[in-house]
């Protein structure tokens, strides 16, 4: 198992936060989800995220958010790091048994969320972090997702409490979905070398982080089209900034434009699930209470991949 500080160096370059494909009855479909491991791994995309938010964790039991962890694991073997999105909860206690199973198996790391139900304030949160520190070995990955964002706005607008939880001793990641510059500019600066920051929100967003050395981010068209997130981060280790802000303009903004701009009660991630079948990969469904990209809906996010140079005609 990596050390968290070999955990943390991990954190670079793209994450791919992977969806968890369900059934027709709902139930998770384990193949699938080793197929999307498999495909990831061949394609060189990682970390990968499991069961996190993408990976709608929260709509699982307890023994099905430990089996997508084995599952994954197992699929991986050993080609790209496990990160156990599982382990967010709403119990300290909870997420420490997610924990445990997680070690036990061999994930890289965790991902955990504030408690998104309730918790008692800063203090509460802290020693939420505390507790798994203390019972765990594996390095943390502290996720403030859009569930939790009213619950953490404190923390928003102090980034020096977040400096706080950072020097837990396990915690060596910190990854943002606040959508808030200022707020990802400021904690790339002050946990820098000591918690690997990943910016959420594409790839025009993470650009902006770069420049204040924000490591790593999260993938967008890169769970469909590895290669083209891909081209873009190697764009920006070669410092050819014209080339990453064109991939970012031309590629990235339409795309998430076109899916997160919809405003017809369905998500981001039921059309990743369907353009991944689109591709012959396992999408699979959404688990209730998230609704499927509907059927009616699917020729048109095709062509419009289409017209933005991401899917074949």
């Amino acid at each position: 198992m990596p050390t968290p500080e070999e955990f943390r160096q991990m954190l670079n370059g793209p994450v791919c936060a992977v969806t968890t494909p369900f059934n027709a009855d709902y139930s998770v479909d384990y193949d699938g989800l080793a197929t999307l491991v498999d495909f990831y791994c061949k394609s060189q995309i990682g970390p990968l995220i499991i069961a996190g938010s993408t990976g709608e964790f929260y709509s699982m039991t307890q023994e099905e958010r430990k089996k997508v962890i084995t599952v994954s694991v197992e699929a991986a073997d050993g080609r790209l790091p496990i990160i156990a999105g599982s382990c967010s909860h709403s119990g300290t206690h909870l997420a420490i048994d997610m924990m445990n199973h997680c070690e036990s198996v061999g994930a890289s790391g965790a991902m955990v969320t504030p408690p998104y139900y309730q918790y008692d304030g800063f203090g509460g949160l802290k020693k939420h972090y505390e507790m798994i520190n203390a019972e765990s070995d594996l390095g943390v990955l502290i996720y403030f997702s859009g569930a939790v964002l009213h619950q953490v706005q404190d923390i928003i607008a102090d980034p020096q409490k977040l400096v706080e939880l950072g020097e837990i001793d396990n915690v060596v990641g910190f990854k943002d979905s606040s959508q808030n510059f200022f707020f990802l500019r400021d904690v790339s600066i002050l946990l820098k070398d000591k918690v690997n920051v990943l910016a959420s929100a594409g790839m025009g967003y993470y650009m902006w982080a770069w420049d204040y050395g924000c490591p790593g981010f999260i993938t967008g068209v890169g769970n469909i089209w590895p290669e083209r997130e891909l081209e873009f981060w190697h764009a920006l280790q070669k410092n050819d900034r014209a080339r990453a802000q064109e991939i970012a303009d031309t590629v990235d903004r339409p795309y998430i434009s076109y899916i997160k701009g919809k405003g017809k009660g369905y998500n981001y991630w039921a059309a990743v699930k369907a353009l991944l079948e689109m591709n012959g990969l396992p999408g699979g469904l959404m688990r209730p209470p998230l609704l499927d990209w509907p059927e009616d809906a699917r020729d048109e996010l095709r062509s419009t991949m289409v017209s933005i140079g991401l899917q074949q005609d």
